[in-house]
């Protein structure tokens, strides 16, 4: 089970930690950064599925031009935190007995 997930200029987070329990539930304000943590989710699923980093930000298509992976939101120009030249995730896990 993911403990935490560290986003260091991805998006909106210059250096945020987000520790998450068996059941996490995230709120905040229009324009607060609940999407990018979902991007940000969303970006380590795609290298799971060993997706390049093209198709894990620009999308993946398939035989006759089939979506098979949506875009992260933004694409290449608000990946990486507005005047920075790269970004980082980071998780922590452990095994949880439900």
């Amino acid at each position: 089970m993911i403990t935490s997930l560290r986003l260091v200029n991805f998006k909106n987070f210059a250096d945020e930690t987000l520790r998450v329990g068996p059941f996490t539930v995230i709120v905040g304000a229009n324009a607060s950064g609940k999407s990018n943590i979902r991007d940000a989710s969303r970006f380590l699923h795609g290298i799971g599925r060993a997706y390049t980093l093209a198709e894990i930000i620009g999308g993946k298509y398939g035989s006759g031009g089939q979506r098979e992976w949506e875009p992260i939101r933004g694409g290449t120009d608000e990946i990486i935190q507005f005047g920075e030249s790269a970004f980082s995730l980071q998780v922590e896990s452990t095994d949880f007995d439900y």
